[in-house]
C-alpha cells in the first residue's frame, strides 16, 4: 500500500520534478516508433522521392547533380547522413524526421521553462509529443520536422542570450537562426528577427547598451559571411543555391505589390460570379459578399489550419495562457508567432493557397502558453474538494482526446502503392521497360528513380488539375511501353480512358489505386 501511495506521489510530482523532461521524451520516442512499425507500409509523402534523390547524388558526391534535382541540399544531406548508418534510403528519411521531431522536445522544454515555469514546461511539451499531426508528420520525409528542431534551437538560444546577455549565448543565437533557412524558405525570417531585436534592445535599454552591442556585433559579422557567400554563389551562377534567386524575386514582388496579382484575378472573376445570382440585381449576395472581405476570409482560413495542426482541444488552455503578463522574452516569442503567422497570411493571398505544414513553426512556438494554460487549470481546481478526482479526469481528456486523434488519422491503412512497387521490381519481363507513371512512389517501391534515370526510360508524370486525358497520347510519343496509373478512391472518376494500351494489372485498396497498362507490341515482343 505504501509502495502504491509512494508511486502515485511521484506521478503527481512529476511535472515539477527534473524527470518531466525524460518522461516526456520517452514518451514521445516510444509513441512515434509504434507508430513508425505500424504505418511503415503506407506510402510516404510524394516529395520524399525527391529529397531522397537528392541525398542519394550527394552520397556519390554529385553535388552539382543534386542541386539540379533540389537547390536546397541541406536536408538532403541530413537524409544521406543517416544513411551511412541506415542502409534503407525510406527508414534514413523517416528515422530523420521522427528523431528531429523526439529531439525538438529539449529545446521547447528548456525555453517554455525559462518563460514560465517547469510545470508549465512538462505539460507544453507532452501537448506536442501527443498531438496527431506532429506523429503524422513524424513518420513521413518532411523537412519540416529538422526545420522545427533547428528553429527550436535558435529561439531557446535567442531568449537565452537576451536574459544572460553573454557572447556565449549570442553566437549559438545567431548561428542556429541560420539553420531554419538552410531547410526551409520561410526560415529567414529568424536572422532579421533576432537582429532587429537586438538593436531594439539597445535602444530602449540603455544601461545595458554595451551587453546588447555584442550581439549586434555577430549577427553583423555573420551578416558579413552570408553576404560574401551569397555573392561567391551567384557570381557562379548557382543562384538558385538554396533559392536564394527565389528570396530576391519575392523581395522584388513585394516592391511593386505584384504579391495581389491573384487577389485582383479572383476579384474580377467574382464580379462575374455576382451575375450568376437567382437576383443578380439585388445587393449583398454572397459573391458580391466574399468578393469584400476576401483579405477576412484568407484569415479564417489561416485559423482553420492552424487549430487542425494545434488540436483543437488545446486551444482552450491555449487562450488561457495567452493571458498573462508579457515579459522582454515573452514578447519576443510573440512577435515571432505574429510575424511568422503574417509571413503565412501573404503567402496565402499572393499564391492563394497554403499547406499545414507551412503553418507549423508558428503552432510549434504556441506550446509553451498551453502548456501555461494546462499548469493554470491545475492550479485552478487545487483548492476544490475534489480535486484530485478533478485532475486525473483533466489530465486523461488531455492525453487520450489527442492519442484517439493519432489512432483515427492513420485507421486507414493501405500498402498497395508498395504490393504494386514490388509487383513491378519482381516481374523480370518488365525490367528494362520504359515506364511512365502518375506517382513516384510506385517507381521507388520498385528501384526505378525517376529523378535520376533518363527521362526516356522512366518519366514522373504530373498534372496538377488532374487531368490525365493525354496520359497515353504522352506515353506513345515518348516510346513508353508501361503506364502506371495511381489515384485515391475519392478520385477514381477520374481514371482516363485507356484505349490502345492494355491493362495488365490493377491494385485497388481502402485510399489507393494503382494500374498498370502496357502496350501490345512490348507484350508481344516480351512473350
Amino acid at each position: 500500500m505504501n509502495n502504491d501511495v509512494t508511486i502515485l506521489n511521484k506521478v503527481q510530482k512529476l511535472p515539477e520534478s527534473s524527470g518531466g523532461l525524460l518522461f516526456v521524451l520517452l514518451t514521445s520516442f516510444f509513441l512515434k516508433c509504434a507508430i513508425l512499425i505500424i504505418t511503415y507500409d503506407n506510402p510516404f509523402n510524394p516529395d520524399g522521392i525527391l529529397y531522397i534523390a537528392a541525398a542519394k547524388q550527394l552520397s556519390v558526391g554529385q553535388f552539382k547533380e543534386a542541386l539540379a534535382l533540389y537547390p536546397m541540399p541541406f536536408y538532403p544531406f541530413l537524409i544521406a547522413l543517416v544513411h551511412a548508418c541506415i542502409p534503407s534510403w525510406e527508414m534514413a528519411g523517416r528515422l530523420l524526421s521522427l528523431m528531429s521531431m523526439v529531439l525538438a522536445t529539449i529545446p521547447l522544454y528548456l525555453l517554455t521553462r525559462d518563460l514560465f515555469s517547469r510545470k508549465a514546461a512538462f505539460w507544453g511539451t507532452l501537448a506536442f509529443a501527443l498531438v496527431p499531426v506532429v506523429n503524422e508528420w513524424s513518420v513521413e520525409v518532411l523537412r519540416g520536422p529538422p526545420y522545427i528542431f533547428f528553429a527550436a534551437w535558435a529561439v531557446f538560444f535567442a531568449v537565452r542570450s537576451f536574459q544572460v546577455k553573454t557572447i556565449n549565448y549570442f553566437i549559438p543565437a545567431a548561428v542556429f537562426s541560420c539553420f531554419p533557412f538552410l531547410c526551409r524558405f520561410e526560415g529567414f525570417i529568424f536572422i532579421p528577427l533576432y537582429f532587429f531585436f537586438l538593436i531594439l534592445l539597445t535602444i530602449i535599454r540603455p544601461t545595458e547598451r554595451r551587453c546588447y552591442l555584442k550581439g549586434v556585433s555577430v549577427c553583423l559579422v555573420l551578416f558579413l559571411l552570408i553576404g560574401v557567400l551569397s555573392f561567391a554563389v551567384f557570381k557562379t551562377e548557382e543562384s538558385s543555391f538554396n533559392r536564394l534567386d527565389q528570396l530576391a524575386e519575392e523581395i522584388s514582388i513585394l516592391s511593386e505589390f505584384k504579391f495581389l496579382n491573384n487577389y485582383h484575378l479572383l476579384y474580377e472573376q467574382l464580379k462575374v460570379l455576382e451575375d450568376t445570382s437567382p437576383y443578380p440585381n439585388g445587393k449583398q449576395n454572397f459573391a458580391e459578399i466574399t468578393r469584400h472581405y476576401m483579405f477576412v476570409i484568407y484569415w479564417f482560413g489561416i485559423i482553420e489550419s492552424y487549430i487542425k495542426i494545434i488540436f483543437p482541444l488545446f486551444i482552450i488552455p491555449l487562450l488561457w495562457g495567452v493571458k498573462h503578463k508579457l515579459s522582454l522574452t515573452r514578447v519576443y516569442l510573440l512577435v515571432l508567432v505574429i510575424f511568422y503567422l503574417l509571413m503565412i497570411y501573404y503567402s496565402l493571398v499572393e499564391r492563394d493557397f497554403i499547406q499545414k505544414r507551412f503553418l507549423f513553426a508558428a503552432v510549434f512556438f504556441s506550446y509553451p502558453w498551453i502548456g501555461l494554460g494546462m499548469e493554470r487549470f491545475f492550479l485552478l481546481i487545487k483548492n476544490h474538494p475534489k480535486s484530485r478526482l478533478i485532475g486525473y479526469i483533466l489530465a486523461v481528456v488531455f492525453i487520450m482526446a489527442p492519442l484517439c486523434g493519432t489512432a483515427a488519422s492513420f485507421k486507414k491503412q493501405d500498402n498497395r502503392m508498395k504490393e504494386a512497387g514490388k509487383w513491378l521490381a519482381g516481374n523480370i519481363r518488365l525490367k528494362n521497360a520504359g515506364i511512365i507513371s502518375t506517382d513516384s512512389r510506385v517507381l521507388f517501391y520498385a528501384g526505378r528513380d525517376c529523378y535520376i534515370e533518363p527521362e526516356k526510360e522512366c518519366k514522373y508524370f504530373i498534372k496538377q488539375d488532374h487531368d490525365y486525358s493525354d496520359i497515353e497520347q504522352t506515353a506513345m510519343s515518348g516510346g513508353y511501353n508501361i503506364i502506371i496509373f495511381r489515384t485515391s478512391v475519392k478520385r477514381k472518376h477520374l481514371i482516363p480512358e485507356i484505349k490502345y494500351y492494355k491493362k495488365i494489372k490493377s491494385f485497388s485498396g481502402k485510399k489507393n489505386i494503382v494500374l498498370f497498362y502496357c502496350s501490345p507490341d512490348f507484350v508481344m515482343t516480351s512473350n
